[in-house]
């Protein structure tokens, strides 16, 4: 492969590409196997997270942008490998990559920098509602009333 191709712009958006290589027999299993997990988590995400609704939220979504990703992904190579001309350009393929990279990336920085700090005021404003005293039926002003017209 020549390097000077990597910049030409009609190697990456060429309608008709040729024979794939055996790099997008590897995409085709990472897209797939992004597809299978995000369809796992979101089937799963009760049975793995309770009824904490933050994880839940969290899961949900990247189950669903990961399900996407891996679907688009999957269907863009499954176009490269049947020649499909327009929908085979190297450019959808790699760009699904990078967003999917990206996705990645986010999700693993959100889970060890934001996370945590939100995760400790939900579990304080969980225990908060918990153990704050409720107001009795009895207190309310119309039970009041109630109780001198009875008297």
């Amino acid at each position: 492969m020549d390097l000077s191709q990597l910049l030409s712009s009609e190697h990456w958006f060429n309608p008709n590409p040729g024979s794939p290589s055996i790099a997008y027999s590897v995409l085709a299993f990472v897209f797939a196997v992004v597809l299978g997990a995000s369809i796992f988590l979101y089937v799963r995400k009760r049975h793995l997270f309770g009824e904490h609704s933050l994880r839940l939220k969290l899961a949900g979504q990247a189950a669903i942008i990961g399900a996407v990703l891996g679907a688009i992904g999957l269907a863009l190579v499954f176009l490269r490998f049947f020649l499909v001309p327009y929908l085979s350009a190297r450019f959808l393929v790699y760009a699904t990559l990078i967003v999917l990279t990206g996705f990645v990336v986010y999700y693993a920085y959100y889970l060890l920098r934001v996370f945590p700090s939100k995760l400790v005021s939900y579990e304080a404003q969980s225990m908060r509602k918990r153990y704050m005293p409720k107001p009795s039926p009895a207190t309310s002003r119309s039970a009041k009333k109630r109780s001198k017209k009875r008297r």
